[in-house]
């Protein structure tokens, strides 16, 4: 019985897993109200409706014109209804390129079909269910972050195929997102240096993200509406508030850990093993390059940190498929209810101000509310972290042998 139960564990917690995700979106999708605040368009996503309707955006919004103008081709109801399904296509399909990315690396590595599949549901079900993705557009839709994540994903499983087409997908995911430019150079920088056969490819592709840069960063700017700091003084004022006060570091510690998730926490633990092969060492630099952008990018750093999270959760979920079943798959199944129960995605978000800011902005909250939340989290997570610690204690994972092939780029 217990041989069965280690067997089948990581396929018990795909299923659990497919079954959570599902449950939260109907719910979600039930019980979300959309944001009062610019008619619906929210904070920040006043100016991307301004896009879509056609005026022009202020910095650094103005950058980000590829979703604002597919928004704008639509032609149907109300702006707003517009970009929500934008943002449902969108994060079907990183769901979807989630779990083909995690299954195409673990068969790669002669990981068995079921358990490759389960390993992609399992990393499918964290991209549902993150409160960026899902739980976010119901309530908050005039975003740009997950198009960005599906072109972004895209664009990997191009590159992994050594695809032409990839260089288009290059400019298209810069051209949503300015702060995918630096990451894709980063990666390809690495697939320069490993696979230097297709280096004009690599190069194509780094070309085609600084030429999508410079068609956003000389796009007209609105003189209305507040424009917050940009480049140098925007790196300095992130800086000093995740880091000048005691209060400032503990919301940005606890704001990353909510944005990776726990799953990530056994990327160390994996160690050189989740890197053996090409694709995973360009999918880990552009995570390193998400990861490290996006504590200058802006104060709501878990929903900046959502591209790493999930980058970094396919590497390991793909490394886990291709070792024998053990008592890490219950380990990960403790850490993906961990993560899930520290996103919160039961709760229903009103559509004013105060209660959008009390579930999406933890570092606009009075400290003493803040406080509270990351102590009850706390507590929460350190149980099952003994409990983690135990399951993965008694039965070391046992690898099989690593006999892989080099990989593709």
């Amino acid at each position: 019985m217990a041989d069965r139960t280690k067997r089948d564990a990581l396929s018990v917690v795909a299923a659990m897993a497919a079954a959570a995700a599902i449950a939260a979106m109907a719910w979600q999708a039930s019980t979300a109200e959309q944001i009062h605040r610019a008619e619906h368009c929210g904070y920040d996503g006043r100016y991307y409706c301004a896009m879509a309707m056609g005026h022009r955006g202020i910095l650094p919004y103005n950058r980000r014109i590829l979703t604002p103008a597919i928004v704008r081709l639509l032609h149907f109801g109300p702006v707003t209804a517009r970009f929500l399904m934008l943002d449902a296509v969108a994060l079907f399909a990183s769901a979807a390129l989630t779990f083909a990315l995690v299954r195409r690396l673990a068969l790669r590595r002669r990981s068995t079909a079921g358990r490759a599949a389960s390993a992609g549901v399992v990393a499918a079900s964290l991209v549902l269910l993150a409160p960026s993705t899902w739980h976010l557009a119901f309530s908050y839709p005039a975003l740009t972050d997950e198009t960005a994540l599906a072109l972004g994903l895209a664009w990997i499983a191009l590159v992994d195929s050594r695809h032409w087409s990839s260089i288009a997908f290059a400019a298209a995911v810069t051209l949503c997102r300015e702060a995918w430019g630096p990451p894709i150079m980063i990666g390809m920088a690495v697939a320069v240096v490993l696979c230097p056969r297709n280096r004009r490819l690599w190069f194509g592709n780094i070309a085609a993200s600084v030429l999508a840069l410079g068609v956003g960063f000389t796009q007209p700017v609105s003189g209305i509406g507040f424009s917050g700091p940009s480049g140098l003084p925007l790196v300095g004022h992130m800086l000093r508030v995740h880091f000048s006060s005691p209060h400032g570091v503990a919301i940005a510690v606890w704001m990353t850990v909510s944005g990776l998730g726990f799953v990530c926490g056994l990327l160390p633990r994996f160690g050189a093993t989740a890197y053996p092969d090409r694709i995973t060492r360009v999918i880990a630099g552009v995570a390193l390059g998400h990861f490290l952008l996006a504590y200058i990018g802006g104060s709501d750093l878990d929903r900046l940190l959502l591209t790493a999270g999930v980058l970094a959760t396919i590497l390991v979920m793909s490394t886990l498929a291709k070792m024998t079943p053990s008592s890490t798959d219950l380990g990960v199944g403790v850490l993906w209810l961990a993560t899930v129960l520290v996103w919160r995605p039961w709760t229903v978000v009103p559509g004013d101000d105060a209660g959008f800011v009390k579930t999406f902005a933890l570092h606009a909250v009075p400290w003493v509310e803040a406080e509270r939340r990351m102590v009850t989290d706390a507590v929460m997570v350190v149980v099952l972290a003994l409990l983690t610690g135990l399951l993965m204690h008694y039965g070391r994972p046992a690898r099989q042998r690593e006999n892989t092939s080099p990989g593709r780029v």
